[in-house]
């Protein structure tokens, strides 16, 4: 397996599907991954994504309505609900636009379900005979809100069981850069890779920007100290999970623990800026 092949596989395509039936809407990922060898890195994590969404069970991780493949052609379909509010990246947006930064508590509330998801997957998800999934793909894009204002994780086409990148050097791979750990070049990724995205993502959420374009090399030079957010404890807290060292970062225990993060709200609706939605089908 290589990492050239990662290069070779286009970006999904969403589609947005109607069930004329239910009115409901959806959103299709097709993946066309026919220029990628039967050895290769990302056909292996983009097959397991379906079934290993199907498989996880928890009220902060997105569950698929369907996933199918053309096995012959290797082109891969993932079914999910449409998300009316749109992933963390337009809601971002939208703050932008609005010239207002995300509150506090807003910030809280996705930090604390998406770490109680990580959680889960660094714990308990199982694929196939493994148990304990690294995500490695935590950005705005891989974020989404329900109509309730649920937090919901998604994005798990770099997913990869912990115990299959012990000693695989070809399993070293990440998604975004802008997210991706310092240790990602010379070191095993571990559980602390998703603690820094989350940090990054954190980061982005008070600031309506990226921290890093490409954080592997940015890192070199970068000092958490030097990170000023809203409060003094958003900004020691987001300074812990990007510590250079994966071995003096926060745990995902740890944040969950953390005082505001633990009392923070389940939903966000009442913090999401105004959005026009589309006109409903009739």
């Amino acid at each position: 397996m290589h990492r050239d092949d990662l290069a070779r596989c286009p970006d999904p395509v969403i589609y947005r599907a109607i069930d004329p039936a239910a009115n409901e809407l959806y959103a299709v990922k097709e993946t066309d991954c026919s220029e990628l060898g039967e050895d290769s890195i990302y056909l292996y994590m983009l097959r397991q994504e379906g079934p290993l969404l199907d498989s996880l069970e928890h009220p902060n991780i997105a569950s698929p309505v369907m996933y199918s493949a053309d096995h012959d052609n290797k082109i891969l379909w993932l079914v999910l609900p449409l998300y009316k509010q749109g992933p963390l990246f337009d809601v971002l947006e939208r703050f932008r636009k609005s010239n207002t930064l995300p509150s506090a508590p807003f910030v809280y509330a996705v930090t604390r379900a998406i770490s109680k998801a990580l959680q889960y997957l660094h714990t308990s998800a199982t694929l196939g005979e493994h148990t304990g999934i690294l995500h490695r793909n935590l950005t705005s894009k891989s974020i989404f809100f329900t109509d309730n204002g649920v937090i919901l994780l998604s994005g798990f086409d770099f997913a990869c069981p912990l115990a299959l990148l012990a000693g695989k050097e070809q399993l070293q791979i990440h998604g975004s850069r802008a997210y991706a750990p310092p240790e990602l070049e010379d070191g095993p990724l571990t559980t602390a890779c998703d603690v820094w995205a989350l940090g990054c993502l954190m980061y982005e959420m008070c600031t309506c920007t990226l921290l890093f374009v490409d954080s592997v090399q940015e890192s070199r030079r970068f000092h958490s100290s030097d990170i000023a957010l809203q409060t003094v404890e958003l900004s020691r807290l987001c300074q812990r999970m990007l510590s250079i060292d994966p071995m003096k970062r926060i745990t995902i225990s740890e944040i969950l623990a953390d005082q505001y993060v633990c009392n923070a709200s389940e939903t966000v609706l009442s913090f999401l800026p105004a959005r026009n939605f589309p006109p409903c089908i009739s």
